[in-house]
């Protein structure tokens, strides 16, 4: 090897200026999937382009305020086939490097090259109209000249419409009854709007079942409403866990609208060195949506505590 740099792409004599139309590029989804695409150069002058450089990269969502609101745009993996490999590329990508391109290709007069595209939505990110921009470019670097590009929009929907996050009062020891959740729910969907609410599940995590497995009657489970302790009726599901009645707390989530509740829990001071384990999972409209879990909660309730001391709280009533 003799250890020199490739030769660079013969340009033509007359470097391509910015005009959109020397190359022009369409984006078609594909039927069977809303998230697969298809993105075709074809190129519309008299003159041979050795190396086009392709990018296709996704814009905002047509939601600019809930995008704001959640602090996000598309997340996932967006794939490009070259030949019969999958190949990752960046999501947010813009212009050309200086270094070497992949998926690059020559087009003569008139010929055309379509390449297959693939939106894998991450956990978590939000469902709606997603804008993808695709460019071709010539040069690398500063030298680099867009060529050619168009924009499509892709129905794109994820398996869970709203989002949730649990947040445990710290400071105590592993095993101690929680004293304070938090529950936050983040509306996901840009298509419509859904109706949310926490869905708790409490149990012994040692005494799973049996005669001395926890009980409704010696679950003391609260929510803060307008800034006052509020019980919650509970009852047994069968299965040795106990289910605190959110149903009341039931809220319509547009795209990047939150809700947050704030739960607190006490059991008799026997079991307090056991503790219990709390699944907050989330109702949306009809089914339940595996939500955070934060196991075993640390601290026990303070005495100190904003409102009524646990377990004389009125109810909140469905």
């Amino acid at each position: 090897m003799s250890g020199r740099a490739a030769p660079a792409p013969a340009w033509p004599e007359e470097p391509p200026g910015p005009a959109a139309d020397r190359v022009d590029v369409s984006v078609r989804a594909l039927a069977g999937s809303y998230f697969d695409s298809e993105v075709t150069w074809t190129n519309s002058t008299d003159r041979r382009y050795d190396e086009i450089v392709p990018v296709v990269r996704a814009l905002p969502y047509d939601h600019p305020s809930a995008a704001v609101r959640l602090g996000t745009t598309a997340r996932g993996v967006l794939d490009r086939k070259d030949l019969d490999e999958w190949r990752e590329v960046g999501l947010d990508r813009t212009g050309v490097g200086s270094g070497p391109q992949q998926g690059t290709f020559a087009l003569d007069p008139g010929e055309s090259r379509s390449v297959r595209h693939r939106l894998t939505p991450a956990d978590g990110g939000m469902s709606g109209r997603l804008p993808i921009a695709a460019e071709g470019w010539v040069g690398r670097g500063a030298r680099a000249v867009l060529i050619g590009g168009a924009e499509a929009r892709l129905d794109v929907t994820v398996d869970r419409p709203v989002r949730s996050s649990a947040t445990v009062r710290s400071g105590g020891t592993r095993g101690e009854v929680p004293s304070e959740v938090t529950v936050e729910l983040v509306g996901l969907d840009a298509f419509a709007p859904h109706t949310a609410v926490p869905a708790l599940t409490v149990r012994d995590p040692v005494v799973p079942a049996g005669p001395h497995r926890l009980t409704p009657e010696n679950l003391t489970a609260e929510v803060l409403v307008g800034g006052e302790w509020r019980a919650l009726r509970a009852s047994a599901d069968g299965e040795g866990r106990v289910v605190p009645d959110t149903s009341a707390l039931a809220r319509e989530l547009g795209p990047g609208e939150t809700a947050a509740h704030r739960f607190r829990f006490d059991v008799p001071k026997g079991r307090r060195g056991i503790g219990v384990a709390l699944t907050t999972d989330v109702r949306v409209d009809d089914r339940v949506v595996p939500g955070a879990t934060p196991g075993v909660a640390p601290e026990a309730p303070p005495a100190t505590a904003p409102g009524t001391p646990p377990g004389t709280a009125p109810d909140v009533r469905p």
